[in-house]
């Protein structure tokens, strides 16, 4: 993949003007917001509860082909949050996660997102696997860089598709800083 940056004022104007302005068409202001703190407190089943009500309201089972669209759902949703530098597919510790969300101020938490999809799952298997992709964050030590930025909360996120439904698995990690 590649990282993207916008190179000048006009650029970044026209990105927000015509890209993110559009967003607000399917995604209203208050389910940014609301999308925003459930990431920022870890909560999730209300992340959860929010992205089943995107993808029932606005998706249809023809976008849902595979996880290319979902990570672009996401990243799409998470260019919407202020705070935070939006990185994605990069490599960390053993591997490379889908989305990271790096904060700009030391008052944010750092967020690692892990996306997993299959077909046809049933609930459980959903369930099942948002926490493989949970675990997947561990195994991998897809933050490694946010400890080395000292970074001291970070919220890791698997979240499962299947079709138009989600599941999100969620654990908070605080990094000690050992002083020795």
């Amino acid at each position: 993949m590649c990282e993207v940056a916008l190179p000048n004022k006009e650029i970044a104007f026209v990105y927000h003007k015509e890209i993110l302005q559009q967003l607000d068409h399917i995604i209203p202001q208050s389910m940014a917001v609301s999308i925003q703190e459930a990431i920022f407190s870890g909560d999730n089943e209300r992340i959860q509860e929010l992205l089943q009500t995107l993808l029932t309201q606005s998706v249809s089972l023809f976008d849902t082909a595979g996880e290319n669209f979902y990570h672009g759902f996401m990243l799409g949703l998470c260019a919407l949050l202020g705070g935070v530098f939006v990185l994605s597919n990069r490599e960390s510790g053993d591997g490379r996660y889908d989305i990271e969300l790096k904060p700009k101020s030391s008052r944010l938490p750092g967020i690692l997102i892990e996306l997993k999809t299959e077909k046809d799952c049933t609930e459980d298997r959903l369930r099942k696997l948002s926490e493989t992709a949970l675990k997947q964050i561990a195994e991998k030590r897809y933050d490694t860089e946010m400890r080395m930025a000292g970074i001291k909360t970070i919220y890791k996120y698997g979240v499962a598709f299947s079709g138009k439904r989600v599941a999100v698995s969620s654990e908070i990690e605080y990094v000690r800083r050992d002083n020795k």
